[in-house]
């Protein structure tokens, strides 16, 4: 199974990689990518600030890529390397997984800009889904990887589902809302495939779909990457503030966020 790892990255990095490859198939080739490319780290100061530090004034998003175990080792040793390279230089910033990732993430936008993959035919459905799912989707993806992420898991992570047929037919509870989605044929494909294996037994493809929304749902609120990267924002947004301001300062700074019963 994948690891989902919360990337903070620019706008304009993702838009260069959306743009050439299909993005129900970006976490699988950035993952293929990190293991066929040795990524370097650079060894001089001037190089590694270039990684740690952000432009400020960048659009950026919090994405969650489904990484590889193996992509994940290797990003993990490089985030070890660079810790250390930073002490070796005397320089001090958060880094960690979405630090390095960023970095790699530049040399393949530029490699799918030389090595671009045709976007596979998709098409438009609407899924009933019990109210709210929209709202809990979007408080774990940027609203236009919506359709993407979910036509990524149903087409390298589902792969059957959990519960039994009266389960999956049963008719949903409580208000309802249509979620629209354009899925790739072989997300398509793949769902009515193992409706099929139901043989007899009234199983669609809609049933399918909406069961691998849902163990999505389950592994974003488990996992939740969003509320992980935004912490960790916060705890580097926290340290900076702390070079710049007296106790007293932060004090009233944080008083203002105070949640009261």
């Amino acid at each position: 199974m994948s690891i989902i790892i919360p990337t903070y990255m620019s706008k304009e990095q993702l838009k260069r990689i959306n743009e050439k490859i299909p993005v129900s198939k970006r976490s699988r080739l950035m993952s293929q990518f990190i293991l066929e490319n040795e990524y370097t780290l650079p060894t001089t100061k001037n190089g590694l600030q270039k990684i740690i530090e952000w432009e400020q004034e960048e659009e950026k998003v919090i994405l969650p890529i489904f990484f590889s175990e193996e992509a994940a080792r290797i990003i993990d040793d490089h985030v070890q390397k660079l810790k250390k390279e930073m002490v070796k230089h005397k320089l001090q910033a958060y880094v960690g997984r979405s630090t390095i990732i960023r970095a790699i993430l530049d040399n393949f936008a530029d490699f799918v800009e030389a090595h671009p993959i045709e976007e596979s035919e998709k098409q438009f459905i609407l899924i009933h889904m019990p109210e709210g799912t929209k709202e809990k989707l979007d408080s774990h993806i940027d609203k236009m990887e919506r359709s993407h992420t979910i036509d990524f898991f149903l087409s390298e992570e589902y792969e059957k589902p959990a519960v039994g047929v009266e389960s999956l037919k049963a008719r949903l509870k409580g208000e309802k809302e249509k979620l629209p989605l354009y899925l790739g044929l072989e997300s398509l494909e793949k769902a009515e495939r193992i409706a099929e294996s139901y043989g007899g037994q009234k199983v669609k493809k809609t049933h399918i779909i909406r069961d691998a929304i849902f163990r999505l749902m389950d592994r974003l609120d488990i996992e939740n990457p969003k509320k992980k990267e935004l912490e960790k924002t916060l705890e580097r947004t926290l340290d900076e503030i702390i070079k710049h301001s007296n106790p007293e300062e932060i004090n009233e700074i944080l008083a203002k966020y105070n949640i009261k019963d």
